[in-house]
């Protein structure tokens, strides 16, 4: 039995239903919203905005742009998008505050460097969104 090459393959993969594909586009549409994140961030912060200010607009103006790439690229939803809007939001909600609610507990609670609490967030709270997506949000 002949293996694709390795691009085939992740685009059969890509383009495949199963928790492994999304998984996979998942990354990507997550990778692109940080770079698009990032940029947006810091094109504020250096023109118009304080850093903190900065953060929430670019934060709150990407929200739809990422509801509507993981419906329809990670998860190919069809259903009628009322119910998973308002479960999107909770869910960043939620991420929202686990993040800095790990942050606070890793670095006031554990004496952890904030370095440790923002890597955690960087892999748990993802982890964590791609489940609840997966069986709550897009379901």
């Amino acid at each position: 039995m002949r293996l694709p090459e390795r691009g085939k393959a992740i685009g059969l993969l890509a383009r495949g239903d199963g928790i492994l594909a999304r998984g996979l586009r998942f990354a990507g549409v997550g990778g692109l919203s940080s770079l698009a994140y990032v940029a947006l961030a810091g094109g504020l912060s250096a023109t118009l905005l304080p850093a903190v200010g900065a953060a929430a607009v670019a934060y709150m103006l990407l929200l739809p742009v990422n509801f509507l790439a993981h419906r329809h690229a990670t998860f190919r939803s069809s259903r009628p998008p009322r119910r998973e809007i308002a479960r999107f939001a909770v869910l960043h909600l939620a991420s929202f505050g686990a993040a800095t609610g790990g942050m606070a507990a890793a670095v006031g609670g554990l004496g952890l460097s904030p370095w440790l609490g923002a890597a955690s967030a960087v892999v748990l709270v993802p982890l964590a969104s791609f489940v609840a997506m997966q069986f709550w949000v897009f379901r």
